[in-house]
């Protein structure tokens, strides 16, 4: 007997392939019924992919520039901090 199916079911052909019949990409609810919108499909995950790496070049220049400003920051002299002094504490004269 054939069981009634509850709609298309999804081909995990993994190797490379033009048969756009039953295929899914990424997620079942992404389907592919012809070769149009298989190119559609591809030119998609190339954008997805172009602005994922997009996202992450900018989070690198962000870190990049707050890491140049820290220590810009840091390396102005201020009278609270002085390298090689500890809170004005001098070797041999401490308090009792």
């Amino acid at each position: 007997m054939h069981m009634p199916s509850d709609g298309p079911k999804c081909n995990m052909n993994m190797l490379f392939t033009w048969d756009t019949t039953d295929l899914c990409i990424i997620f079942p609810q992404w389907h592919i019924y012809s070769t149009f919108s298989l190119l559609i499909s591809l030119v998609g995950v190339i954008v997805l992919t172009a602005g994922y790496e997009f996202v992450r070049e900018m989070s690198r220049r962000y870190e990049a520039s707050s890491a140049e400003y820290a220590n810009k920051l840091a390396s102005k002299t201020s009278p609270l901090y002085i390298p090689g002094k500890m809170g004005g504490y001098r070797k041999g004269k401490g308090h009792m």
